[in-house]
C-alpha cells in the first residue's frame, strides 16, 4: 500500500506542476500563449515550431490531466519525460545547474519522475487500476526507447533549420 500512496502522490504533484506549465502554454497563469510560444520555439530554432508548440502545450496539459487520473501510463510519462528532456538540454543547460540561474535542476527533476513513471507504473490508486488496463511488460522499455528517439528528432529539427538556407524575399 505505501509504495501504491508514494506512487498516487508522485503522479498528483508531478501532474500538477506540468500542467501549470502547460496552461501557461495556452495564456493562463501569466502565460505567454501559444502565438508566443511558436514565436519562442521559433527563435529556439525548432522546426517547424507551429508543429512543436501545439504539441507540447497539449502534451503538458492533457498529458498531465491523464497522469493525474492514472490514466494512459507509461505513455504519459514518458512523454512529459521526453518534452522536459529538450526543455533540460535547449533551454536550461547552458544557464548551468542551479534553477535559480535558470539551470537544469528543475527540469532535470521532472523529466527523471516521468522517466520513473514508465518503469514504476501508476499503481493500484489510479484509474488504469481501477479499469484494469494492463500494458505488456516489453511496453516499458519500447516506449522508453521512442521517447529518446523522439528527443533526438526534436533537436535534430533544430539542427535541420538551422542548416537550411534563409528564404529569399
Amino acid at each position: 500500500m505505501s509504495a501504491d500512496f508514494g506512487l498516487f502522490v508522485l503522479r498528483v504533484v508531478l501532474g500538477v506542476v506540468v500542467a501549470a506549465h502547460g496552461l501557461q502554454k495556452f495564456g493562463f497563469l501569466k502565460g505567454y500563449g501559444l502565438k508566443g510560444i511558436t514565436q519562442g520555439f521559433k527563435s529556439m530554432g525548432f522546426w517547424p515550431a507551429e508543429f512543436w508548440a501545439p504539441l507540447i502545450a497539449v502534451v503538458e496539459t492533457a498529458g498531465s490531466a491523464l497522469m493525474i487520473l492514472g490514466l494512459g501510463g507509461p505513455i504519459v510519462p514518458g512523454l512529459i519525460a521526453a518534452d522536459l528532456a529538450v526543455a533540460a538540454i535547449v533551454v536550461h543547460w547552458p544557464k548551468g545547474f542551479w534553477v535559480t540561474d535558470g539551470g537544469i535542476e528543475f527540469v532535470s527533476l521532472i523529466s527523471g519522475a516521468g522517466v520513473a513513471l514508465i518503469f514504476a507504473g501508476y499503481g493500484r490508486w489510479s484509474l488504469d487500476s481501477a479499469f484494469g488496463i494492463n500494458y505488456a511488460s516489453w511496453l516499458r522499455p519500447v516506449w522508453a526507447v521512442l521517447m529518446l528517439v523522439g528527443v533526438v528528432l526534436a533537436l535534430a529539427s533544430r539542427s535541420l533549420r538551422a542548416s537550411s538556407p534563409a528564404p529569399t524575399a
